[in-house]
């Protein structure tokens, strides 16, 4: 089925989907002052808290299904390492590209209100909250 396929290891979108939250936990850990200082704010825990389930969401439960779509649908199968890596790196571009216009679109008026929560992390952004 489309989930089976989505959050399998043969799904890139999955192996990225670790890859970047491993990558973020590393950052995170490196950047314990400032995660200290988050939490050691005035409803800083439940934020951070926030944070960290809005990266996963995102990132775990939002992106393989989306990246299985797209990769189904709209690029072909490469059968050489070398497109493989092309098409990942195609990817990346185009994720980096969508993630710029949604992120614009996410400061108009009609949709600001989605994108708030990531606006209150305003004095000290941890890596965490990149993906929130």
């Amino acid at each position: 089925t489309f989930f089976a396929r989505a959050y399998s290891m043969s799904n890139d979108g999955w192996v990225m989907t670790w890859a970047t939250l491993i990558l973020t936990a590393l950052l995170e850990l490196m950047s314990m002052d400032e995660v200290r200082k988050v939490c050691k704010r005035e409803g800083g825990r439940t934020l951070y808290a926030q944070g960290v389930l809005c990266n996963v969401v995102n990132n775990a439960v939002l992106g393989p299904p989306l990246y299985e779509l797209v990769s189904n649908r709209w690029m072909s199968q490469p059968f050489t390492a070398a497109g493989r890596v092309a098409m990942v790196f195609a990817v990346i571009v185009g994720h980096s590209i969508g993630y710029y216009c949604a992120h614009r679109w996410m400061h108009t008026r009609a949709m600001y209100w989605a994108h708030r929560f990531h606006h209150r992390f305003n004095c000290i952004v941890v890596p965490v909250t990149a993906n929130a």
